[in-house]
């Protein structure tokens, strides 16, 4: 949650936190890993994010998980793509579509070809990037998923603008404004701002019940973004 509100001093102290109570468990160490190298990667500190995606690749190397290999894997297409190593960004989520086609993992599906749209405009490849967008588009909108669906609609916009279709442009700007104001909407906003349970939770002396808290305030909170 602090991450996406972007406060990433927030965010790498609550990964930290995890690293230091998590004492086994391959998936939840990787998960950490990767959380505390996608900060380091949006706050374009990528030398620190490149170290973290390794040791997220190497803890969950055998694993089996491929859910979470394959938002690695994405992950790091991202990081690629900050870098404008076109073709380790595409490599890199290529190898996520791939686990998430063979394991029907539809939903994160929608996130690599959102990534791929980004990339094919970033080389200008028009044509690509819109088949990409469109396609986005379309699993959003089959899906149900608002949070994806306004990222595609912003992509579309910009793409068809890089084309002179002004009007279509436009079109989808509104659709992307429309749908970004459903899903996060200020108050929403101010809620998850507010998610820091420090205070409160000082007072409670079961640990148990500590960490209860945190999971349903900070999932509740992630539903009300998400729905």
């Amino acid at each position: 949650v602090h991450h996406l509100m972007k406060d990433y001093k927030a965010a790498i102290n609550f990964f930290q936190t995890g690293l230091t109570y998590s004492q086994e468990g391959v998936a939840i160490n990787a998960r950490l890993l990767n959380g505390l190298a996608t900060v380091y990667r949006d706050t374009n500190e990528l030398d620190l994010a490149f170290e973290f995606f390794q040791k997220s690749l190497k803890e969950i190397e055998g694993a089996e998980n491929y859910i979470l290999e394959s938002k690695i894997y994405s992950d790091i297409g991202n990081y690629y793509l900050l870098k404008e190593d076109f073709e380790q960004a595409l490599l890199f989520q290529e190898k996520s579509i791939q686990i998430r086609k063979e394991n029907k993992f539809y939903h994160p599906l929608i996130t690599n070809y959102t990534e791929l749209a980004e990339i094919y405009l970033k080389q200008n490849k028009i044509k690509e990037a819109l088949e990409s967008a469109l396609l986005v588009e379309k699993l959003s909108l089959q899906y149900n998923v608002k949070i994806k669906l306004y990222h595609a609609y912003l992509i579309l916009s910009t793409i068809y603008e890089s084309m002179g279709k002004t009007s279509l442009a436009l079109d989808y700007y509104k659709k992307h404004t429309q749908v970004k104001d459903e899903v996060l909407n200020q108050e929403s906003a101010r809620k998850i701002k507010q998610l820091s349970m420090h205070h409160e939770i000082e007072t409670m002396q079961n640990e148990k019940e500590i960490f209860k808290l945190r999971n349903v305030v900070l999932k509740a909170a992630l539903d009300e973004i998400e729905a």
